[in-house]
């Protein structure tokens, strides 16, 4: 069996996850059934270095299909702190010479112990789903690995913008002067085209940038080969306008003659004992990649919408129910980026409020321009400060908050606060003990409940601006 080779990589948040990890290619070996199991480190995750064995997140395909759905072994200690386990096919599969095994999404290969074939089956762990219908439901459609394109807005360096996830992913720009521009002023985007399988497959693609009025504003397309295991970087062109607030990309691929994988037509699942289903596997020849970029600092058009999502928040937690402002100098801000949710009940000592702070650039002509402040959702309550005026409030859990700005901004540089406070804060007061305040455990503003997996947090914040009357 040969050496385990690498996958490439091209991830995004909301792109299919399977397209890193290693895989190997089987050498002369006597056809037959075999049971597959990959010795990994089951906490090797550095976000729950405290978990014996976390939940396995990867996979392991044969030529391109899955055939473990969250079979593992009992853990190991091997050695303090550090645990192995054995990811393993479902049932035994019929391997021959030249056949591909590779493991994808989340194990690394300094969390690979060794690959073995079985002639009996592994001894079962605890942790082993009871049908592949809970491994179809866990992994959603990531099942099978096929062809993708990650199509991205990328700044002076080639590096990708920051992601912002909570509803449909975009990116966030200071302003176009960040955008990757060639030498002939046109500003490039990138699109990642990759093939993970262990076949070449043959491609129409085609890669467009609108603006934000749906105007193309450019394209790149053609027919092209992917090798095996293999990624390439296009470069789309594309022509800036001064009165855009955002551009989209929207990249397709699709294989032409696409080859016979070797696959059965379904997966057969078993939902309850005695009932099954056939399940059509999900296409591995065709993929679809879309995303917008935001532009922070305001354009030259009538109606301007400046995004003030992103990574230049700050955040400052406090147990006061009642949060004064101005704040104290005490409190202590950290970097947060925004829409974010903060699950409170599992901070010690138990917030109920938090204080999030930006600031914002508007041109020399503000005081000639109307202003409002608007957030897609708050939860539960939140107060909005710019420059120390209050201008606005609103309680409710997901309730928008509107509001006029326009007296309190000011051209140049501008401070946004806004004081967030969770349910119990905004409860009737008759409700909450103060020494031990809890939240109610329904949604009902006055209910007496217990403490439960409550969350405060913002969601889209941006400023609509129009021509002062």
């Amino acid at each position: 069996m040969a050496v385990a080779k690498c996958i490439p990589n091209c991830s995004r948040p909301d792109l299919r996850t399977d397209n890193a990890g290693l895989y190997w290619k089987l050498g002369e070996i006597q056809s037959g059934p075999y049971w597959v199991g990959l010795l990994y480190q089951s906490n090797f995750d550095l976000r729950w270095p405290e978990r014996e064995a976390p939940a396995p997140k990867s996979r392991i395909y044969l030529n391109g299909r899955v055939i473990q759905c969250f079979t593992t072994s009992n853990p190991i200690m091997v050695a303090p702190g550090i645990w192995f386990a054995e990811l393993q096919s479902a049932s035994a599969e019929v391997l021959k010479a030249g056949d591909e095994i590779a493991v994808c999404s989340g194990v690394w290969p300094g969390g690979i112990g060794r690959l073995a074939l079985y002639r009996k089956e592994p001894v079962r762990g605890a942790f082993r789903a009871s049908t592949n219908f809970e491994g179809h439901f866990c992994y959603g459609n990531y099942t099978a690995l096929g062809v993708n394109a990650c199509a991205l807005f990328v700044n002076t360096t080639g590096q990708p913008y920051s992601f912002i996830t909570n509803e449909t992913p975009r990116q966030v720009a200071d302003s176009t002067q960040d955008l990757l521009m060639d030498k002939d002023g046109n500003a490039v985007a990138y699109c990642y085209l990759a093939n993970p399988l262990p076949v070449p497959i043959s491609v129409d693609y085609e890669c467009l940038v609108r603006g934000h009025y749906l105007e193309i504003a450019g394209r790149d397309s053609g027919r092209l080969t992917l090798a095996p295991h293999s990624r390439s970087i296009r470069e789309v062109k594309f022509v800036l306008t001064p009165d855009n607030p955002s551009y989209s990309i929207d990249a397709k691929i699709s294989a032409v003659n696409p080859p016979d994988l070797g696959w059965p037509e379904a997966e057969t699942v078993s939902f309850f004992p005695g009932l099954r289903q056939s399940i059509p596997w999900p296409d591995p020849f065709s993929f679809r990649s879309a995303i917008r970029l935001d532009l922070e600092k305001s354009m030259n058009d009538t109606h301007q919408r400046i995004s003030l999502d992103g990574r230049k928040w700050e955040v400052a937690l406090t147990t006061d129910l009642n949060p004064p402002m101005p704040f104290s100098d005490k409190l202590e801000f950290k970097p947060q980026p925004v829409p974010v949710h903060l699950l409170l009940s599992k901070i010690v000592p138990r917030p109920h409020g938090a204080y999030f702070r930006r600031s914002f650039e508007l041109p020399p002509d503000a005081t000639q321009r109307a202003y409002k402040l608007c957030i897609s959702s708050v939860v539960d309550e939140a107060t909005a400060y710019v420059n120390g005026q209050k201008v606005g409030n609103v309680r409710g859990n997901c309730a928008m908050l509107l509001t006029d700005i326009t007296d309190a901004v000011k051209p140049g540089s501008n401070e946004l606060v806004i004081v967030v406070g969770d349910i119990v804060a905004i409860m009737n007061p008759a409700y909450v003990t103060p020494e031990s305040p809890t939240n109610s455990s329904s949604r009902y503003l006055d209910a007496p409940g217990v403490d439960g997996e409550w969350l405060i947090g913002l969601d889209h914040v941006w400023l609509e601006s129009t021509p002062a009357v």
